[in-house]
């Protein structure tokens, strides 16, 4: 998660992130990635949280994509491009809280949770699968967690009148992961 922001009615940035906690599970070069995201709405408007995230580089696929708001979980479903923008858009409008996952760029994804209402709690599980580099006996984990140079025609895209990505080496939230490793690599 690199981006992470809300916007809110009068334009201003606030991060509503309040922890991560990542697991990876290895057996034998397959690994399976989970990442959960905790959000808090502390302001007194409806936001709409985005954030973007890089996925390994050409080897992964993603295998569950969950929210959770005040309780209340939802399982992803698969709509064309155009229908699912158009459903999140329409949940928008009506006041519901949409959600919308979308693979922008090969291997780049971003996340919108839409209209979360002030007070209300939002978690955000995404596990993914991924062939791990084996050589000699070893392999080679990476998790990437930055937006690199590859990614960057998609920052042009985004009105900067609209979105300030703001960053903070200081942020208060914590970040928890955890590795297992089974079978023959342990």
């Amino acid at each position: 998660m690199v981006r992470k922001m809300i916007r809110r009615p009068e334009g201003k940035i606030n991060s509503p992130l309040q922890n991560v906690v990542w697991k990876a599970e290895i057996s034998g070069p397959l690994m399976t990635y989970t990442s959960i995201q905790h959000y808090r709405n502390d302001s007194s408007n409806p936001v709409e949280i985005v954030y973007s995230f890089p996925l390994p580089y050409g080897k992964s696929v993603i295998s569950k994509f969950r929210v959770t708001i005040n309780g209340i979980t939802r399982e992803a479903k698969v709509y064309a491009k155009e229908e699912s923008k158009e459903r999140y858009e329409d949940g928008i409008e009506s006041g519901d809280t949409p959600i919308l996952l979308e693979i922008t760029e090969k291997d780049f994804c971003t996340v919108s949770l839409g209209n979360i209402k002030p007070g209300e709690t939002a978690s955000v599980e995404l596990e993914y699968f991924r062939l791990l580099e084996c050589c000699d006996g070893r392999i080679r984990l990476t998790i990437p967690t930055v937006i690199d140079d590859r990614y960057a025609s998609n920052w042009q895209d985004i009105p900067q009148n609209e979105h300030e990505i703001t960053t903070n080496i200081f942020a208060d939230y914590g970040c928890k992961g955890f590795i297992r490793v089974n079978g023959e690599y342990a």
